[in-house]
């Protein structure tokens, strides 16, 4: 009895929507960048950077390991309607001061874009898209807030 209430606690405690994410070292001085992102999401391996230092996080949903036409039969999102958040350093580009733009919309659902100083010269890029609107404001903000350069 004592195991299925466990079971069931740990199955309906509730989850924070954000977890904390650092990535690997982005340049040769080993510089990485920590901030919380959306539970569940991984970087995504086809990501091709053509210059910099780059990672980006993709969604990952349930039916992602389905074969296309499966997925049309169930009807789940295209994966090309993904929200992702690209994670850039830039040493070349020199930044003053914070520089932030929240509700941005486009093609690809709502945006968030934000240029940060990277100590040591440089700036730090990010750029979160979602593709529902419910709650991204605040979302971006604490990822927006929580962004660290390590």
């Amino acid at each position: 009895m004592l195991a299925v209430v466990g079971i069931a606690a740990f199955a309906l405690w509730p989850r924070p929507d954000l977890v904390p994410y650092t990535t690997p070292p982005l340049d040769s001085k080993g510089t990485r960048i920590q901030l919380l992102i959306p539970r569940g999401w991984l970087p995504d391996a086809s990501t091709n950077a053509p210059k910099l230092p780059e990672i980006r996080l993709i969604e990952i949903r349930e039916l992602d390991w389905l074969p296309d036409w499966a997925r049309r039969i169930m009807r789940a999102r295209d994966r090309d309607e993904r929200a992702f958040l690209d994670i850039q350093l830039d040493r070349q580009l020199r930044t003053d001061g914070p520089y932030e733009a929240i509700g941005l919309r486009d093609g690809k659902g709502i945006n968030a874009r934000r240029r940060q100083p990277c100590p040591g010269g440089g700036t730090v890029l990010i750029w979160y898209v979602q593709v529902h609107e419910q709650g991204f404001d605040k979302e971006t903000r604490e990822i927006f807030d929580s962004v660290k350069v390590l």
